[in-house]
């Protein structure tokens, strides 16, 4: 029989968060990610895991294809994405819409030129 415990953390109001059934089980999909030109494929790193760490891949035209690590976290409706590549790092910040869907916010890369707008959309299975 599972179980689970938590120490030292108070419990977040129900309104607050949604729970981490419903939240972890965006980790099944894949997510189809935009940035300005470039299309992004983010794939759950372990399928079934349900631990947020992804891998994604970007192309846009002209340019070679860029691959990243990724760890995702979803507390509410707020997502998180940290992305790690030889380059460097990018932090995402984002909102998931009402739909649990789509999600869109604004990033920042340690190459970069300050926050950039993102949007994502999940890839439910039927």
């Amino acid at each position: 029989m599972p179980w689970s415990a938590t120490f030292g953390a108070p419990t977040p109001a129900p309104d607050q968060f949604t729970s981490v059934d419903e939240s972890n089980r965006l980790f099944e999909f894949t997510w189809l990610e935009r940035e300005g030109a470039w299309s992004g494929v983010w794939i759950p790193h372990t399928p079934g895991n349900l631990d947020g760490l992804y891998e994604g891949r970007w192309s846009q035209p002209g340019s070679p294809v860029t691959i990243a690590q990724l760890a995702i976290r979803i507390q509410g409706n707020d997502v998180i994405v940290r992305r790690t590549q030889p380059q460097g790092s990018c932090n995402y910040q984002g909102v998931l819409a009402p739909d649990r869907r789509t999600v869109s916010g604004t990033y920042t890369c340690a190459w970069g030129r300050g926050q950039l707008p993102w949007s994502a959309e999940i890839q439910w299975e039927p």
